[in-house]
């Protein structure tokens, strides 16, 4: 469901820019639609109990205090969504966001490999997984590549 928010944002960012809608008028605020879009389901799936008690549980055995992982992540989320609306900020946020993209992978994995065990399809979770993630990076990337521009 994040991909397809992130990729509505995206297609409303493109033909918003296309258009020259402000505040779209610079190409990087694109990529920034889709991220903040990303940000915001990550903040508001810790809001929905079921959604944060998944969250929760996709947290790999080995890392301390799930639960307090999961509010710092979506902190972390907020801050750089944030950040990434503030030109000063922007390339840091931008930084930020794609580490911690890479950081939470594993939880990624966890969740890919319970649900995959249950039905044999561990493999084709995982690809999804990844490459969403991977996308999510690039995206993280472009506003880097775009606004030094």
């Amino acid at each position: 469901m994040v991909f397809i928010v992130t990729a509505i944002a995206l297609l409303v960012g493109i033909i918003a820019h296309r258009f020259d809608i402000p505040p779209f008028l610079h190409p990087v605020s694109v990529p920034i639609a889709g991220l903040v879009a990303m940000c915001a389901m990550g903040i508001l799936a810790r809001l929905v109990p079921t959604r944060r008690r998944a969250l929760v549980d996709m947290v790999p055995e080995w890392v301390p205090k799930p639960t307090v992982v999961v509010w710092l992540t979506g902190l972390l989320e907020l801050a750089g969504g944030i950040g990434l609306l503030i030109e000063a900020t922007r390339p840091w946020a931008a930084i930020c966001l794609g580490l911690l993209l890479v950081t939470v992978f594993p939880a990624n994995v966890v969740d890919a490999r319970r649900a995959g065990d249950k039905d044999g399809t561990t493999g084709n979770r995982l690809l999804r997984r990844g490459s969403e993630q991977v996308a999510f990076v690039l995206l993280c990337v472009s506003v880097l590549v775009i606004d030094h521009r």
